[in-house]
């Protein structure tokens, strides 16, 4: 018998999307799901919009109080401890879209590897009106999670919360997502870690679609992001260097430490950027740079963020200047259109 899957859906405040979202699990042609939504106290109808889905595989969870994203997303992983641990479970972000087939290719990539710890499939980002922004970046059928690890830290891979399947059991096992700011890393930690028990394989074909808008975690330039991005990152480098030892003391993982740390320090050390952390969050800036520079080992942070056949440095300060100019538009030109 094909096996069964439970997706689990986060939502807040959710809008349309969510039933665009609700409508992709509906249209799969693998029949065998369940679909729990994790409502958390919406203020813009999404319970009600909610309320019109009569169907007897889907149930909704309400929140008793508003959660933090993290709180709602750390549901999934308390309800999974009354499922059986071989159950294959996923997690929809609640703007993204699953393709038709999505579960079905992966019931074959459970087939064809029932020792895998993480499945995934290839993706299309979109655009909040479901306009197709790219393709995901190539992912290899099969992969280690030090392969999976290095390619996320050089920018060589598009991973977000929407498209991974793994069981029930693996995922406690981790310890579900991590507790960073808005999530970001979170997703890369859970995600090695569930890698790290076997391996990881995917498909080769694009099965959902992982919406990029302003709105979300990944495209918001505010204050608030910048911050967490900050805060985030250096949490994540510091599981790396210690959880992931074995990796992060090759010359493949200090270069690709360095290389994530050049990337993203390019823009939170934006003058305009900068000068708006606090206190704190500058010291645990100075530490990200100072385990650039053990890391890298002398090579020039625009030599790293630099892409083939154009100058790094002329590339690193268009980058710098699109960051400024974002951060200005959204926090200064935006307020007077609202």
């Amino acid at each position: 018998m094909p096996p069964e899957f439970v997706v689990y859906l986060p939502v807040r405040n959710g809008g349309h999307h969510v039933d665009l979202a609700i409508g992709s699990v509906l249209a799969q042609s693998h029949a065998r799901w369940r679909l729990v939504i994790l409502e958390n106290a919406s203020t813009d109808g999404t319970p009600e919009r909610l309320a019109r889905w009569d169907d007897p595989r889907i149930s909704i969870v309400p929140a008793d109080r508003p959660l933090s994203m993290y709180e709602n997303w750390h549901r999934a992983h308390d309800l999974m401890g009354q499922e059986d641990p071989a159950t294959l479970v996923t997690i929809l972000g609640h703007d993204d879209v699953f393709h038709p087939d999505f579960l079905t290719d992966i019931a074959g990539l459970v087939r064809d590897h029932p020792d895998a710890s993480l499945y995934h499939t290839l993706f299309d980002m979109i655009d909040e009106n479901d306009g197709r922004i790219r393709p995901c970046r190539p992912v290899p059928e099969r992969e280690s999670w030090m392969s999976m690890l290095g390619s996320m830290l050089w920018y060589l891979r598009d991973s977000f919360g929407t498209g991974y399947v793994f069981r029930a059991g693996d995922y406690r096992r981790v310890g579900g997502i991590p507790d960073l700011p808005m999530l970001l890393f979170s997703d890369w930690l859970v995600f090695v870690r569930l890698a790290r028990l076997s391996y990881k394989v995917s498909t080769l074909s694009n099965r959902f679609s992982y919406r990029r808008h302003l709105a979300s975690t990944s495209g918001t330039p505010s204050r608030e992001k910048h911050a967490a991005h900050l805060v985030g990152m250096w949490h994540f480098i510091r599981l790396v260097r210690t959880e992931f030892a074995e990796f992060a003391t090759t010359d493949a993982g200090r270069a690709g430490i360095a290389a994530l740390l050049a990337r993203e320090l390019s823009l939170l050390t934006v003058p305009i950027i900068r000068r708006n952390f606090s206190a704190e969050n500058r010291v645990k800036l100075d530490e990200l740079l100072a385990i650039y520079d053990e890391a890298a080992d002398g090579v020039p942070a625009s030599t790293l963020v630099g892409q083939p056949y154009r100058p790094a440095r002329v590339f690193v300060t268009i980058r710098r200047f699109n960051a400024a100019q974002e951060y200005l538009r959204y926090h200064w030109w935006g307020r007077f259109r609202r």
